[in-house]
């Protein structure tokens, strides 16, 4: 009798599983700092090279970068290659096990995140690397125009009800095109567009080719 070979579905389902439960268990999460230092770093070569990192070219060209650095690991049996290790850091309430809401007072301080993460001398993180990282997001015109603004509320951002965040991500785009039709081809149609957010857009679409030629990844 010829065992049946399983299912893709029943693959993805139950690598899916595997896999939260893993990030249940996980107790730490470094790589989002990695990924600030990185990127910090790249901001400012861009500026020394004259390019304005704010600007839509310049996010392109910065999110590509990162991605050629970015650590990039994947836990052993995942059906999945991806997490938010990289994006969040422990106490972001989606992925914090403990977050209660009567205890939540936003995320007004943008640099308040770097208050998550302790000193870690297996992955070679000092409280001097923290600290060189925070205050350079703390002097960059972003933070300081956020911080003045936030100033002048007082007290009542700290209420959760204001819960203002400081992330321009929370949309998710249609990825059937691109499943259908690939990333260059896509590249190619936003191009068509002729100005210049298409072209960034297009350019940053360079990050997901460069993740997926990448071979340095660790399995945990």
């Amino acid at each position: 009798m010829t065992r049946k070979s399983p299912e893709w579905k029943d693959i993805l389902h139950n690598g899916a599983e595997h896999l939260r439960r893993l990030k249940r268990s996980q107790d730490v999460m470094v790589e989002w700092f990695f990924v600030q230092e990185i990127k910090a770093d790249e901001q400012k070569a861009l500026l020394s090279e004259g390019r304005d990192p704010a600007g839509p070219e310049g996010q392109a060209e910065l999110l590509c970068r990162i991605a050629r650095r970015m650590p990039l690991s994947i836990m052993k049996g995942s059906a999945v290659a991806g997490s938010q290790d990289a994006a969040f850091s422990p106490s972001y309430a989606l992925i914090n096990p403990s977050f209660k809401v009567e205890n939540f007072t936003g995320y007004c301080d943008p640099t308040a995140i770097y208050d998550d993460i302790s000193p870690d001398p297996q992955a070679g993180i000092t409280r001097e690397r923290i600290s060189a990282v925070r205050r350079y997001w703390e002097q960059t015109p972003f933070v300081k125009k956020l911080q003045a603004i936030y100033d002048g509320t007082g007290d009542e951002t700290k209420e959760v009800v204001y819960f203002m965040e400081p992330v321009t991500g929370h949309t998710i785009p249609d990825f059937r095109p691109y499943l259908k039709h690939g990333v260059r081809e896509m590249k190619e149609r936003i191009r068509k567009s002729g100005n210049a957010f298409g072209e960034a857009m297009a350019a940053s679409l360079d990050a997901v080719l460069i993740l997926a030629r990448r071979d340095n990844c660790r399995f945990t």
